[in-house]
């Protein structure tokens, strides 16, 4: 079983705030189709470099911005991986897939719903101390 699948960010420069920032977005191809939504940052658009699909700069935004990207990209390979597992019968640890979550949010001016792919740290994920919560 495979599957082509593409990861690839881009800014709408067309939906520009009035704050002067553009939205990033996703867009994952899976054979032929497309599928894009906001990962729910906004930059400047002189800032981004469309050959890499990241930020130019070293600043600490521009580091930051940069890693998330650079995570987002790696779960969605991860889940990839984890699917073709499933699909081959084979035990899939579903903690690796916790904190990915798709969330909405409402935009009552123009009557719309948007999507982000998000990604929040889960209390039991492999690698964190439990011992120290209450």
């Amino acid at each position: 079983m495979s599957t082509y699948l593409s990861v690839l960010f881009l800014v709408k420069r067309s939906k520009i705030s009035s704050k002067g920032l553009c939205p990033i977005f996703m867009r994952l191809t899976i054979s032929g189709k497309r599928l894009e939504f906001s990962i729910g940052r906004s930059i400047e658009p002189e800032k981004w470099c469309n050959d890499s699909g990241k930020l130019k700069g070293r600043s600490s935004e521009v580091r930051q911005v940069n890693n998330y990207l650079d995570l987002l990209k790696s779960r969605v390979h991860k889940i990839q991986q984890d699917f073709y597992a499933f699909a081959e019968n084979r035990v899939i640890d579903g903690r690796e897939l916790e904190g990915l979550e798709w969330v909405s949010s409402r935009n009552l001016e123009n009557k719309s719903v948007n999507w982000h792919l998000t990604y929040k740290p889960v209390n039991n994920a492999p690698g964190v101390d439990n011992s120290l919560r209450n």
